[in-house]
């Protein structure tokens, strides 16, 4: 199922209880299920999420002018005003809800050009990416449960996915060796 929510749509709402609702909305979709978020500050609403990984996808303005000029049957001086608007309302989005600048690659894990890939080059580099990232937490994983397991040598320790989510969330038992 495909949510939408469009800035234009906010307007002229411009407040914190709004920023609020659709942040618990966007948390609600991704504790139910996988879920891509565009936009929408979802960089902040999962900063400190363990399951999430943050991308900036971005080119040059030239670059992103003539693709929407060429997408939406647009001259290039209609395609830049776009270009523009769209930029100062990200802008002004961001900083209004959460203080920070949208295009600062240091609040996202990966930051890609995609001038410097293509389209299709970036979807592949990014999907590789999210398939390195999935490795890593099941690694990191099995390395916790030998840690675990090193560490209550009187018991033995079991992680196991919450089956009825697909969410990371992990349960732990203890149960009692029997030497």
């Amino acid at each position: 199922e495909i949510y939408t929510l469009s800035l234009h749509d906010a307007l002229p709402i411009w407040s914190c209880d709004l920023f609020k609702a659709q942040a618990d909305a966007i948390r609600k979709i991704a504790s139910e299920e996988s879920c891509v978020i565009v936009g929408r500050c979802g960089f902040h609403i999962f900063e400190n999420h363990p399951n999430c990984l943050k991308i900036f996808i971005h080119s040059t303005e030239d670059c992103r002018k003539r693709r929407i000029a060429e997408k939406y049957g647009l001259d290039l001086r209609d395609a830049a005003a776009m270009v523009v608007d769209n930029d100062y309302s990200r802008e002004l989005y961001t900083k209004t809800f959460t203080g920070k600048d949208w295009t600062d690659a240091r609040n996202y894990d990966i930051s890609i050009d995609v001038r410097k890939f293509g389209i299709n080059g970036a979807v592949d580099f990014l999907m590789k990416c999210i398939e390195w990232s999935e490795k890593r937490k099941v690694e990191s994983e099995e390395w916790k449960i030998r840690e675990i397991i090193c560490v209550y040598t009187d018991f033995l320790v079991i992680l196991h996915a919450n089956s009825t989510s697909r969410s990371p969330a992990k349960s732990i038992f203890l149960t009692k060796f029997r030497r």
